[in-house]
């Protein structure tokens, strides 16, 4: 029957989350009612009871305390560094059995229990008077995840807009406050909101995709002890930028031809849009009708068009062309070809002997020399 119930307790151990390598041992303490598992109110164990400690001695506005080196014990029996103790039932007030007062630690003990004390359950305090303590804690910096991130903008975006979505919060382990900056080889290039994390285009900068196609920047967040950083590439993504149109040409005809136009024109402003690779010319008698094609080759901006009728007007357009595209028609220059050399006006010529007639005298005939 014994071991019956032996067994049934140790099931019901079990089963409530308790094993032998859970049990309590004297001496063993804990810290409660904190927002972090490194500080709260001390509380030691001692015959199956947990109990507080008496804050007599742990505040460092007493004579003969020793707040810092009974915080220091505790804080090393738990797994820290060391602490400050937080008098004044701080993390609130316990309930039941007050183990410790008057606690003097010298600060090289392993256990509180180790330190001199007036005696467990000896006392003059309540649980007004209860200790806690706040540990020192390794801090933890904060992250980024992911800490790469890929933004994009058009080419050309004005200034003021935004470069995607907003970069999102750093994470810390320690909740510590954070402050974001940006920093990195492209900074200047753009605005940062610290606030909102928002990155936006920054006025006075041209974002030409054909003179720089990407940028990089860095996002740090600060907790004050360490920092975190994303790094942040921006890509300028290309757009269609085919030239402007030139002005019309000027259109004449050549001395001493009939048949032919020499034409010329100016290229076209053509700031932060790909290099102009060739032009079109085009050609027609009157001023309606369609246009003939005249082949041109090259970034020249001359032509001279042949094989036309002498005497007629005609006009003449162009227009510019690049890798992305062409542009609209240039409007319309007029000339008119040449007039032909019209044939000498004939001259006569008399040619006589000198003779004379009587009186009287009868016609002659007279040769004349066309």
């Amino acid at each position: 029957m014994g071991r019956s119930i032996f067994i049934t307790v140790v099931l019901l151990l079990q089963w409530a989350g308790f094993s032998s390598a859970q049990a309590q041992q004297s001496g063993d303490i804990r810290l409660v009612g904190g927002s972090h598992d490194y500080e709260g109110r001390v509380e030691i164990y001692r015959n199956t009871v947990w109990g507080t400690v008496c804050d007599d001695r742990w505040n460092p506005e007493q004579r003969n305390n020793h707040a810092n080196e009974n915080a220091e014990v505790v804080c090393r029996q738990l797994g820290h560094s060391g602490g400050t103790s937080v008098p004044r039932a701080q993390f609130g007030q316990g309930r039941g059995q007050i183990w410790m007062d008057e606690v003097r630690c010298k600060g090289d003990e392993v256990r509180l229990d180790a330190c001199p004390f007036n005696g467990f359950g000896l006392h003059d305090c309540d649980h007004s008077e209860d200790v806690g303590v706040s540990c020192d804690v390794p801090n933890s910096a904060p992250a980024f995840s992911p800490a790469t991130l890929t933004r994009s903008i058009a080419e050309n975006t004005a200034a003021s807009a935004n470069v995607g979505a907003a970069i999102p919060a750093a994470t810390d382990a320690d909740r510590d406050p954070l402050t974001y900056s940006m920093g990195g080889a492209d900074a200047a290039s753009f605005e940062f909101d610290a606030g909102t994390r928002q990155l936006t285009t920054k006025s006075g900068v041209a974002y030409d995709h054909e003179a720089k196609s990407s940028y990089t920047v860095t996002v740090t967040a600060d907790d004050g002890t360490a920092t975190g950083a994303a790094t942040v590439t921006i890509s300028v993504t290309d757009v269609a930028e085919p030239p402007s149109a030139p002005s019309a040409p000027a259109v004449t005809a050549p001395s001493g031809t009939t048949a032919s136009l020499a034409v010329s024109w100016s290229a076209p402003a053509n700031a932060g849009r790909p290099a102009i690779t060739g032009y079109g010319v085009q050609y027609r008698a009157g001023a309606s009708g369609s246009w003939t094609a005249w082949s041109h080759s090259g970034t020249g901006t001359s032509a001279t068009i042949t094989g036309l009728t002498a005497s007629t007007a005609h006009q003449v357009r162009v227009r510019a062309a690049n890798d992305e595209g062409t542009s609209s028609w240039s409007a319309a220059g007029s000339g008119t070809t040449g007039a032909p050399t019209p044939p000498p006006t004939p001259v006569a010529s008399f040619a006589a002997t000198s003779s004379s007639a009587g009186e009287g005298a009868g016609t002659r005939n007279v040769r004349v020399n066309l």
